[in-house]
């Protein structure tokens, strides 16, 4: 017969306890952590060739933080503290210019990268628990939230400068080696990801049939160009 002493036992029980507590705890924190939920995304063709998307939330919308890429012409919104709660993390708008909506999650921020056929001027605006992007040629600049999405350029305007101010004139971006230092999001993996097998299918050697893999992280950045659903 299998015996336990009573003070096994309890450090059993205590352990049991622990980590029931432990387990709690996390899964507290990490819904507090992304309570707010991105719900729905809605494309409505406006006057003067402008797209309106609406991203609407479970709470209060925050305000989004925003950048651009030239080439391919891209506009990013980042919502923070925020998770996905969409049936898909790919919209197809095709309307003006906006060709296709892209989503992302990760360590408690969405990413919402619209994909356009051009660059062009848009604005946004947060009302309550929605926040509200309009894209087109004909978008006014009429506050901070309006952003000139307009290519960029390596030539500098120094007629713009004022006398002994400081311009930037160039941002470099370079990959690191082991060790460099620096940081690295997961958000551009996806979209990426869509941009190489895009450009890849507009080539003259490419047969139709295209193919990807990888382990580890790698096997992570297959499944981000999966979730843009390519159509090859």
């Amino acid at each position: 017969m299998f015996h336990i002493s009573r003070r096994k036992l309890a450090r059993m029980k205590l352990a049991r306890m622990a980590s029931g507590i432990a387990l709690s705890a996390l899964a507290l924190s990490g819904s507090a952590q992304a309570a707010n939920q991105l719900q729905q995304i809605d494309a409505n063709a406006m006057p003067g060739d402008q797209v309106q998307l609406r991203l609407k939330l479970s709470d209060s919308a925050p305000q989004p933080l925003t950048f651009t890429v030239d080439n391919p012409a891209r506009i990013s919104l980042d919502l923070a503290d925020t998770s996905i709660a969409l049936p898909s993390r790919r919209i197809d708008v095709k309307r003006g210019v906006l060709d296709t909506v892209n989503v992302a999650e990760a360590n408690g921020r969405t990413r919402v990268v619209l994909n356009l056929n051009t660059m062009v001027p848009y604005e946004t605006r947060v009302e309550g628990d929605t926040v509200i992007v309009t894209v087109g040629s004909s978008v006014q600049a009429n506050g901070k939230a309006t952003n000139l999405a307009a290519p960029a350029s390596s030539s500098t305007n120094t007629a713009s400068v004022a006398r002994g101010a400081a311009a930037i004139n160039k941002i470099d971006f370079r990959r690191g080696t082991d060790g460099s230092g620096g940081s690295h999001s997961y958000f551009a993996e996806a979209p990426d990801g869509r941009a190489t097998a895009d450009w890849i299918a507009e080539q003259t050697w490419f047969d139709g049939r295209l193919g990807s893999y990888g382990a580890s992280y790698m096997g992570f950045t297959q499944w981000a160009l999966a979730s843009t659903r390519p159509p090859q």
